[in-house]
Order: structure tokens, then C-alpha cells, then sequence
């Protein structure tokens, strides 16, 4: 038989002496009351001293984190001096580099006629803080001159008729003047712009056919002829490889081919020195 628990009533009275809804508890936490305040106590005292330790372990993470975080800053910037001082000496190694490679971009841009982007005498008169803007306007020069300078084969073909003097190709007999080259090639293969530019002539043009003229920078201008099919217009602006006609044997021609000519402040060149930069 199971021993019923001892309670015990507790009546609190207020001023009016006035009994409040008296309260059963265990007679045990009456007697034993002592001991359970006490325990209160250590409770709330160990759970103060728990929130004093965290805090104070808060605090000396947070300076360690400050002090580390300043180690790696002075460590950062050591880097970055020693970084520097390699740069600097071996600026003059890197810079003769590309001084070299510049130099032979100026040698086809003479060979072909053009002036260079900038004199050797103007590199000199340049200070430290101005080589790289002198580099990069160097190469905007460049870029510009290698896209308006007819460079390359307007279509891949095998040349029949060379630039200069040769036999008449209708008589076999005499000589005339060739102002151009002769490509061979299939009617339809499509003829593209050796350069950039803007086509001053698209139609038929005597013994040239139909035929389309650009106009390049720096003086130059391209000659299409015997074309079958014209794709631009006069007017038009044309970026280099662009498809600007079709082969054909229009105007004075003894078959499928292209004619080709590259003119330079008016005058006719051999466009044999313009199909590559050797």
C-alpha cells in the first residue's frame, strides 16, 4: 500500500487580514528550506560567474583578434613593398622587351610606307609616370593602322598576273601595263575587304567590270574588279574580312578572277608588298 505524502498549507494573509487561496505544498520543502534556498543560491551564483567568464573570454578573443588582424596587416604591406621594389628593377628589363617588339611593329610600318606611331626621340622625352599611357596610345596607333592599311589576300586564290609590265592576255602580242594582280578563282567565291573603310565607288567601271573602290586611312585605297555580284553600296562603311562581292569575268576579263589594286595617295602600288606582314 502506497504511503501518502505529508503536505503542508500555506495561508498568506494580506494587510486587511484577509486570507488569500491558501497553497498545498510538500511538507518536505517546508522543513528542508534551508537547504533549498542555499541551492537557489549556488545556482544563481554559479550562473553569474559562468556569464562573467564568457564575457571576459569574449574580450581577450576579440583583442587577440585585433592583434592578429594587425600582424597581417603589417605583414600585407611588407609584401607589397618588396613586391614594388621587384617590379621596379625589373622595369628596364620589361620595358626594353617591349621596346624591342615595338621596334619591329615600326619597321613593317615603314616598309609599307606608314610613319610610326611615335619616334624613338619622343620615347625619350617621356617620364616614369607617362611610359604606360605612351604604351597604350603607341598601340592604339598601331591597331588603327593595321586596320586601315589593306593587308592580306582578298581571296585566297593563286595570283595569275603579277603588279607591273606584262604580255597583252587577248593578242599575246605587245605589252601593257598591269595595275594590279590577277586572283583566280571560281564565279560566286566571295571577295572580302582587305582593310577598313568606306566604299567610295560600287558599279560597273569599263574594262574593270563591275567593280568596287574603299577608301582607307592614311591615304590608301582598294580596286575590286571582274566581280559577278556586288554586296555594297556606295556610302557604306566596311570593317576588315567583311564580304564585299562575288568573283566573276565582267568588263574586259578572259575568265573567272579577281583584280585587285592598292593605291597610295593616288599613285598605283604592287600590292604584293601588302599580302603579308614578311
Amino acid at each position: 500500500m502506497r504511503r501518502r505524502k505529508e503536505k503542508t498549507t500555506i495561508i498568506i494573509v494580506n494587510e486587511q487580514k484577509n486570507a488569500i487561496q491558501p497553497i498545498e505544498v510538500p511538507s518536505k520543502f517546508v522543513v528542508n528550506w534551508k537547504k533549498y534556498a542555499l541551492a537557489a543560491v549556488l545556482v544563481f551564483f554559479s550562473m553569474v560567474t559562468s556569464i562573467i567568464y564568457l564575457t571576459i573570454s569574449r574580450n581577450e578573443l576579440y583583442e587577440s583578434g585585433q592583434v592578429l588582424a594587425s600582424q597581417l596587416e603589417a605583414v600585407q604591406s611588407e609584401m607589397q613593398e618588396m613586391a614594388t621594389d621587384t617590379v621596379k628593377a625589373e622595369e628596364p628589363d620589361r620595358y626594353a622587351e617591349i621596346d624591342n617588339k615595338l621596334s619591329t611593329i615600326n619597321k613593317f610600318l615603314k616598309a609599307r610606307g606608314l610613319k610610326p606611331a611615335f619616334s624613338d626621340q619622343k620615347k625619350k622625352e617621356l617620364t616614369e609616370e607617362e611610359i604606360d599611357n605612351y604604351y597604350k596610345e603607341y598601340l592604339n596607333k598601331v591597331i588603327f593602322n593595321l586596320a586601315h592599311t589593306p593587308i592580306g589576300f582578298p581571296y585566297p586564290g593563286h595570283i595569275t598576273s603579277t603588279f607591273g609590265h606584262r604580255e597583252n592576255p587577248f593578242t599575246f602580242s605587245g605589252g601593257e601595263r598591269h595595275k594590279g594582280i590577277d586572283i583566280k578563282g571560281n564565279t560566286g567565291d566571295p571577295v572580302r575587304a582587305t582593310a577598313q573603310g568606306r566604299v567610295t565607288f560600287a558599279g560597273y567601271r569599263g574594262g574593270y567590270g563591275k567593280c568596287i573602290v574603299l577608301k582607307h586611312a592614311n591615304g590608301f585605297e582598294t580596286l575590286y574588279g571582274h566581280l559577278s555580284r556586288i554586296n555594297v553600296d556606295e556610302g557604306d562603311r566596311v570593317k576588315v574580312g567583311e564580304l564585299i562581292g562575288r568573283i566573276g569575268s565582267t568588263g574586259r576579263s578572259t575568265g573567272p578572277h579577281l583584280h585587285y589594286e592598292v593605291h597610295r595617295n593616288g599613285k598605283f602600288v604592287n600590292p604584293k608588298g601588302y599580302l603579308s606582314l614578311n
